[in-house]
């Protein structure tokens, strides 16, 4: 679906409720907003959460259905051989981010680590169990737990990755990148820039984009249609 497109069947939908005039940034604007709220219920798995189905909890929410998996595939960036932690076992997002625009092509940057392996001693590649901060110390001083070689682990701080055992190694990773912002330019449509995602994201962008617009414009009875339809089954 073209931004055009996307503008077109956002417009039709507010206009007829009457909704005050949206100029195309404040509209690019709820575009961009719904589409990082959109990725966050598939990455999070939040709208399966408002059914009440807790099977899938983050970070790997995205992956309880080979549907949620399809629906953020255009974001998906591995990443081999180009990565490397310091000897403190740092990686640094920006070293991520640099990556991912090169292999990508986009100017996005990082969004989600799905996985990452570290190279052992052995030349091989082991995959990394992901701990949480404050879990990271017991998780060091268990002698059955504690990262070794060919059992790696890594954490996640503001600006960097740690991996674990803390070494000057090759790290791979699967990434999610951040989905290009859309774009609306009524004067030179030229510029527009369409979505990335499938046309049955960019709906679900479209509802979102059209709470948000509920939201602004003070509409509680449009807003609370919207909602019903985006979550319903």
């Amino acid at each position: 679906m073209t931004a055009e497109e996307l503008d077109s069947r956002f417009q039709i939908i507010l206009d007829k409720v009457g909704s005050p005039y949206l100029t195309d940034t404040e509209r690019s604007s709820l575009y961009n907003m719904a589409q990082l709220s959109v990725l966050d219920d598939y990455v999070y798995n939040r709208k399966n959460k408002l059914k009440k189905n807790k099977d899938a909890e983050p970070p790997y929410g995205y992956e309880n259905t080979n549907l949620n998996v399809e629906a953020v595939s255009v974001l998906i960036v591995e990443l081999s051989g180009v990565l490397t932690s310091d000897a403190n076992g740092k990686i640094q997002k920006a070293d991520i981010d640099t990556q991912i625009n090169v292999a990508s092509g986009k100017n996005t940057g990082l969004y989600h680590v799905a996985n990452m392996a570290r190279q052992s001693t052995d030349t091989n590649y082991y995959v990394s169990r992901f701990v949480r901060l404050n879990d990271l110390y017991p998780h060091l001083a268990n002698s059955f737990k504690a990262p070794t070689e060919s059992n790696p682990s890594y954490t996640e701080y503001d600006s960097y990755y740690v991996s674990y055992p803390l070494a000057a190694v090759s790290v791979n990773t699967t990434v999610l990148r951040y989905p290009e912002e859309i774009l609306v330019d009524d004067t030179t449509p030229a510029n527009n820039v369409d979505p990335e995602f499938s046309d049955k994201v960019t709906n679900e962008i479209i509802l979102r984009a059209l709470q948000l617009a509920g939201v602004s414009i003070r509409e509680a009875e449009f807003y609370g249609m919207v909602n019903a339809e985006y979550t319903k089954d």
